[in-house]
């Protein structure tokens, strides 16, 4: 893991925060404490994303390997603010390690890439990601510490908006979009 890869909550993210609702971001951020909250976001983005963004995965997850490891789930729902429609649903782990609790896509070694849920037509400015980075990064209780890896920079040919925040360094593989024939002919 490379320091590109880690993202510190620190006091500049509370400025960052005041900018960015001093600006009115195009969106409203809830954080839900398990899957089933949030169930109805899920559902809508579900069928644009892939095998690792399923609630059957992270159910799975959850149940089986979280509790083993010690992590609790946190989702991020972001919504449009005019239409309330959900735009993006970030699945995340909070573990707390070395007096520090670190926030973290449910991995630890299972996944074969990690990225948050996004609508087909999420594509906020630079400008807004990290805006909306800033106020996401606080919407999660406790966390000290935001470790992301194995992010893709596209899925499935869209971009992800995510992998273009300024301390990620993006997974330079690609096999987990490979287009397989829909028949073996």
């Amino acid at each position: 893991m490379s320091a590109a890869d880690v993202s510190i909550a620190t006091p500049s993210a509370g400025r960052a925060l005041r900018k960015a609702r001093g600006s009115r971001l195009p969106y409203l951020i809830e954080t839900a404490a398990d899957l089933e909250d949030a169930r109805q976001a899920w559902a809508e983005l579900e069928p644009a994303g892939s095998a690792f963004q399923t609630r059957a995965w992270l159910d799975a997850w959850f149940a089986w390997i979280g509790p083993v490891i010690g992590a609790r789930p946190v989702f991020l729902i972001v919504r449009e603010r005019a239409s309330r429609r959900p735009v993006v649903v970030l699945p995340l782990c909070l573990r707390r390690r070395w007096g520090v609790t670190i926030a973290r896509f449910p991995d630890f070694g299972v996944s074969d890439y990690n990225a948050p849920l996004c609508a087909p037509d999420f594509a906020p400015s630079d400008a807004e990601l990290e805006a909306l980075w800033a106020e996401l990064r606080l919407a999660v209780p406790g966390a000290d510490l935001f470790v992301f890896e194995k992010v893709p920079e596209t899925l499935y040919g869209r971009p992800s908006p995510f992998a273009r925040l300024g301390w990620l360094a993006p997974m330079e593989l690609n096999c987990w979009t490979l287009a397989l024939p829909a028949s073996r002919a």
